[in-house]
């Protein structure tokens, strides 16, 4: 994945949900 020293932010999330879904 493109996060790993990163800090998941909300936006991110948001982002991933709708990716993945």
């Amino acid at each position: 994945m493109l996060i790993q020293s990163q800090p998941v932010t909300p936006q991110q999330v948001t982002y991933l949900s709708g990716f993945a879904s």
